[in-house]
C-alpha cells in the first residue's frame, strides 16, 4: 500500500512538472506576441506621426502652392530628406530598431519610386505601410517601413527571462529526477540488503544447527563410544565453524571497504608460490567437491608487491565460485603469463557459466547469479565484490568471459608495481 502511495505521489508531482512546462511555454509565446502586438502598435503610430509632420509641411510649403497643381510631381511634394529625418526621429521617440530600410511605393503595382537602405521587394509583404493620399491625391503611392532585425530584436528584450525559465525548469526536473532516481535506488539497496540478511540468516542457521546437533550426539555419547565418530563430529564442527567463520571474515573485510578503511600491507611475493598454497589451503579447508586442477604458470616474472593475505583471498574467493557453480566434477584450469608489465592469471572453470547480462552485474555487491538447478550454492554475494575491490586497490584490472553452460574464465591482472 505505501510502495503503491508513493508511485502515485511521484506521478502527479510528474504530471504537475509536465504542466509547469506547458504553463511556462505558453506564457513565454504569449509574451512574445505582447511584444510583437506593441511594436507593432508603435510602428502604426510612428507612421502616423510622420504622415501628420509631413502634411503640415505640405500645407504650409509656399513653394508647393506656388506650382500649379496639374505641374506637380510626387517629389515636390513629398521632401526625401525631410521624409528621411521624420522617420529617423520618430523610430526613435517610439524606441523601434535602429535599423530600418523604407520606399515610397506605388500601391496598384508595387513599383518602388524611391527607396533608402536597400528596400528589397520581397520586403513589402513584411513592410509597415501608411497610405500617402493626404498629401498626393493624383495616384495611390504609400510610404512602406522594413525592419529587418525585428524578430532578433524582440527576441532579445525577453532572452534573460527565456534562459531563466529554462534553468529553472531544468533545475526542477533536475532534481525531480534525482529524487526518483534515489527513490527506486534506496528501494532496491533495501531489497538487496533484505536479501542479505535473510540469505545471511540462513547460511549461519544451517552450521549452526549442524555443530548444535554434533555436540549434542557428542555430550550424549557413552564411555565406549567409538572414536571414529568422535572424530566425525568433531570435523563437522570445525568444518561449519570454518565456513561461518570464512562468511564473518568476509562481511568485516566488506565492511572496511565501505568504510573506507581498508589497508594493504604489501611486500615482495612470489605469486606462483602464493597462487599454489592459496588453492591448496583453500581446497584443504572449504572443498566441498574433489576439484581436479591444471596449473600452466608461464608467466617469467612472478615477483610482485602484494598484500599476501588479501591477494590470497582473492583466488580463494574465485575457487570458490568456480567449484559451487560447477554441477560436475569441478576442472579448474589456472593460468599465469606477463603482460603490459605485470602478471595476468587466468581461472577457467567448467561450470554453468553466466549471461552477458550476469556477467555486468557479477561483481556488484550482493549480485548472485542465478544457479539453473543447483539449489545448495551458498554465499551472500560478495565474494567477487571484495575480488574486484582488491584487485583495484593493487591498480589491477579483473573482468570475466563466460557463456552459459560453457564454464567462466575469469582473469586478473596485477601490475609488477602497486605504489
Amino acid at each position: 500500500m505505501r510502495n503503491r502511495f508513493l508511485i502515485l505521489i511521484i506521478v502527479l508531482v510528474a504530471i504537475s512538472l509536465i504542466g509547469v512546462v506547458f504553463t511556462q511555454t505558453f506564457w513565454l509565446k504569449k509574451t512574445i506576441e505582447i511584444s510583437e502586438k506593441q511594436f507593432d502598435d508603435r510602428a502604426d503610430r510612428m507612421l502616423e506621426d510622420v504622415l501628420e509632420e509631413l502634411k503640415q509641411f505640405v500645407d504650409t510649403s509656399e513653394f508647393i502652392h506656388n506650382i500649379p497643381p496639374e505641374e506637380l510631381k510626387i517629389f515636390d511634394v513629398i521632401d526625401t530628406n525631410l521624409l528621411s529625418d521624420l522617420l529617423y526621429k520618430y523610430i526613435s521617440y517610439h524606441r523601434l530598431n535602429s535599423e530600418y530600410s523604407y520606399a515610397l511605393v506605388r500601391t496598384h503595382d508595387d513599383f518602388v519610386l524611391y527607396q533608402v537602405n536597400d528596400f528589397n521587394h520581397d520586403y513589402e509583404a513584411w513592410a509597415y505601410k501608411a497610405c500617402l493620399s493626404c498629401i498626393w491625391k493624383k495616384e495611390y503611392i504609400h510610404l512602406s517601413v522594413f525592419f529587418p532585425h525585428k524578430n532578433k530584436n524582440l527576441f532579445s528584450q525577453i532572452f534573460t527571462w527565456i534562459i531563466l525559465s529554462v534553468i529553472f525548469l531544468l533545475v526542477i526536473t533536475a532534481a525531480f529526477s534525482f529524487i526518483v532516481f534515489s527513490f527506486f535506488r534506496q528501494k532496491k539497496i533495501s531489497e538487496i540488503k533484505n536479501d542479505f540478511i535473510n540469505n545471511m540468516t540462513h547460511e549461519f542457521k544451517t552450521p549452526i544447527s549442524t555443530i548444535s546437533l554434533a555436540s549434542e550426539m557428542l555430550m550424549k555419547s557413552e564411555k565406549n563410544f567409538l572414536k571414529e565418530k568422535i572424530l566425525k563430529y568433531s570435523k563437522i564442527i570445525f568444518d561449519e565453524n570454518q565456513r561461518m567463520k570464512s562468511q564473518v571474515e568476509l562481511v568485516l573485510q566488506t565492511a572496511l571497504i565501505d568504510k573506507g578503511q581498508l589497508r594493504l600491507k604489501k611486500e615482495l611475493t612470489d605469486f606462483h608460490s602464493l597462487l599454489q598454497n592459496a588453492v591448496d589451503s583453500f581446497c584443504l579447508e572449504s572443498c566441498e567437491k574433489d576439484a581436479e586442477f591444471h596449473y600452466e604458470l608461464t608467466a617469467e616474472n612472478h615477483n610482485l608487491l602484494l598484500d599476501k593475505m588479501h591477494i590470497r583471498n582473492v583466488i580463494g574467493n574465485i575457487i570458490d565460485n568456480a567449484i559451487k557453480y560447477s554441477e560436475t566434477k569441478p576442472e579448474i584450469r589456472i593460468v599465469t603469463k606477463n603482460m603490459d608489465n605485470g602478471l595476468q592469471v587466468s581461472i577457467t572453470d567448467n561450470g554453468i557459466g553466466m549471461s552477458k547480462e550476469a556477467q555486468k552485474k557479477v561483481f556488484e555487491k550482493f549480485f548472485r547469479v542465478s544457479t539453473g538447478n543447483i539449489h545448495n550454492v551458498k554465499g551472500f554475494g560478495l565474494g567477487l565484490y571484495y575480488v574486484k575491490t582488491i584487485v583495484e586497490a593493487h591498480h589491477g584490472r579483473v573482468y570475466v568471459q563466460s557463456s552459459l553452460n560453457n564454464g567462466s574464465t575469469f582473469y586478473v591482472f596485477l601490475p609488477d608495481i602497486s605504489d
